[in-house]
């Protein structure tokens, strides 16, 4: 049967790969390849033959830039990562405490657009109040906001909002900072 079998320099590193005869416990039978190898190095980025199996001649470095593993590629990954937990964040829930209430309030891409709208609508004197949705205790509520209690709630979305960029500008110099993969990974939101 035939076989894939490597030819190794004198310092062990595979340097051809080709196909010879070689019995049933694997001995090459082709006599111009007696002194090549027929184990395979399967798993390996660059097999070296120590005389009685293939180890790993590659270093780390070598490695990751194979496998795309490096410590530029896993801070545009954490940098990614870090960007949407951040998004997903800022378009949560924030917390207000009105009348001695604590309130959760959504600050989804329709729940801005609501805020600058409604605030301009208070700004000219258009609406005295507005019925908002929130939430306590995880419960869906309607609640009314007069223009003082609107604008403590305008100010504290804004205020998540800002919380939630400078801590990712924060997170995002760390990455930049970082000099190993294990610094990077490190991160968490």
């Amino acid at each position: 049967m035939q076989k894939q079998v490597y030819e190794i320099d004198v310092y062990g590193w595979r340097i051809t790969i080709d196909l010879a005869d070689v019995d049933e416990n694997g001995n090459i039978l082709d006599g111009n390849k007696k002194d090549w190898i027929s184990v395979d190095p399967h798993g390996i980025f660059k097999p070296k033959w120590n005389s009685t199996e293939w180890i790993e001649g590659a270093t780390q470095e070598e490695i990751d830039e194979i496998t795309g593993n490096t410590l530029d590629v896993v801070k545009i990954r954490k940098i990614n990562e870090l960007d949407e937990l951040c998004k997903q964040t800022i378009l949560g829930r924030f917390k207000v405490t009105i009348n001695e209430i604590e309130y959760e309030f959504s600050y989804d891409a329709e729940a801005q657009s609501r805020f600058n709208g409604i605030g301009l609508l208070f700004f000219a004197n258009k609406i005295s109040e507005i019925e908002w949705t929130a939430y306590e205790n995880e419960q869906r509520v309607r609640i009314v906001l007069n223009q003082s209690n609107f604008d403590i709630v305008s100010l504290a979305a804004l205020q998540h909002q800002k919380t939630n960029v400078t801590k990712y500008n924060q997170l995002l110099q760390q990455v930049n900072d970082a000099t190993t993969k294990e610094q990077v990974e490190a991160i968490v939101w």
